[in-house]
């Protein structure tokens, strides 16, 4: 409607969106790995239908994390986010893959005592909005045949992986080392994020939170 203009600022608003929301999620150190996510989420907000579920996935980690941390949060966002969600992009699922993450991280919590009753706490108070969520992925032209798209989309992923980039395994080799040191390629993030999170599974299983 408004040109290439109107989509500058939608790019540009949809990656401010994103890096708002993250920050709502922890404290310095969150502040400082949103700061190297930043050109991946700039890739991602480009104008396509994806930038909608980067910025919708970063929302459900808003507001799921809060709740986890026992933060007052508003639950009842969730399965309005889902039908919007459903209906702009087939990333739904990786929000579906995040609510079962939240629950098995839930259940873990309960296997140790000093845990285990906010744990359980926390699960029944969501449990509603989770099942709402779940039922508002319905709200699409198509309804439950929306997974179909999706099952479809995965078989043609060969054939992705083979012409397009961002659908093709990841190489280690002398090009990715060079990008992952140097200061001046913005790629260089998504490799010290990788290796941050790698430090950061070590550190839960030493905290004894495995999940």
């Amino acid at each position: 409607a408004k040109g290439y203009a109107a989509l500058s600022w939608l790019n540009a608003f949809a990656a401010l969106a994103t890096v708002g929301l993250l920050l709502t999620t922890g404290k310095r150190i969150t502040a400082v790995l949103t700061i190297l996510a930043v050109p991946e989420i700039a890739f991602r907000t480009t104008p396509r239908a994806e930038l909608f579920t980067t910025v919708f996935f970063a929302a459900l980690l808003a507001i799921v994390w809060r709740h986890y941390q026992g933060r007052t949060t508003r639950l009842y966002l969730l399965p309005i986010l889902f039908a919007f969600w459903v209906n702009l992009h087939l990333g739904f699922v990786a929000g579906l893959g995040f609510l079962g993450a939240y629950v098995f991280l839930a259940l873990c919590d309960t296997a140790f005592a000093e845990r285990r009753a906010i744990a359980m706490q926390r699960l029944k108070r969501a449990a509603p909005w989770l099942a709402a969520s779940a039922a508002a992925i319905l709200l699409n032209p198509w309804g439950w045949r929306i997974f179909a798209a999706i099952r479809h989309q995965q078989e043609v992923t060969k054939l992705h992986s083979a012409f397009i980039g961002e659908w093709s395994a990841m190489h280690f080799n002398v090009l990715s080392w060079q990008q992952f040191i140097s200061p001046r390629d913005p790629a260089s993030g998504d490799w010290w994020m990788l290796l941050i999170a790698t430090g950061a599974i070590l550190v839960c299983l030493w905290r004894k939170r495995p999940a």
